[in-house]
């Protein structure tokens, strides 16, 4: 049964009985409609446009262009010249103590032109005064013990003839007397 609507004027007595129509709903404007049906079809191309653009492999513009050179020998400049400042980007006291020494005294300043072998620093040698030292004991040992091997190969070759050594243990001798000339010349 339809829903009755009734006005109630005065006192308590129904003056009127009627069946009243649904309130009118405002319609949008159209011109808004409008607008909003051209942005959602605009995004749903522009999707549409993206997906299908990743999955179609584009097509190479040919094959890429290459040079081929036969290779030959060919000069190259040993020594290349510039012109310029050099400044380090982080500056560290140079200290190398140990290694090569302290430095005792700078010989050039910033901005003096320098030259191929001009001395630009020297060393505090005394840190390699002992090292050196060491290195000439080392050197005169390995001098004595190619000295001791080359006479007793000597004295195996002399030997040799009568037999008394075997041919194996004169090698040994020899092989022994060359290495220790090769490590006169490595210490030297």
């Amino acid at each position: 049964m339809p829903a009755d609507f009734s006005t109630i004027h005065g006192s308590a007595s129904v003056e009127s009985t009627s069946i009243e129509s649904p309130r009118r709903l405002r319609r949008p404007p159209t011109g808004l409609l409008v607008v909003i049906g051209v942005l959602v079809l605009l995004v749903v191309v522009g999707l549409w446009r993206t997906l299908s653009a990743g999955s179609v492999p584009r097509k190479a513009s040919g094959p890429p262009r290459v040079t081929v050179v036969a290779p030959a020998l060919a000069e190259i400049d040993d020594t290349v010249t510039f012109t310029g400042t050099i400044a380090a980007r982080d500056e560290m006291p140079i200290t190398v103590e140990g290694e090569g020494g302290r430095i005792a005294a700078v010989l050039v300043e910033v901005g003096d032109r320098v030259q191929a072998g001009q001395e630009l620093a020297r060393l505090d040698t005394s840190v390699l005064q002992p090292q050196v030292g060491s290195l000439a004991a080392a050197l005169d040992e390995a001098r004595a013990n190619a000295e001791l091997a080359q006479a007793d190969y000597r004295r195996a070759e002399a030997v040799a003839a009568s037999g008394a050594l075997s041919t194996q243990e004169i090698e040994r001798r020899r092989s022994v007397a060359l290495a220790a000339g090769a490590k006169v010349k490595v210490s030297a």
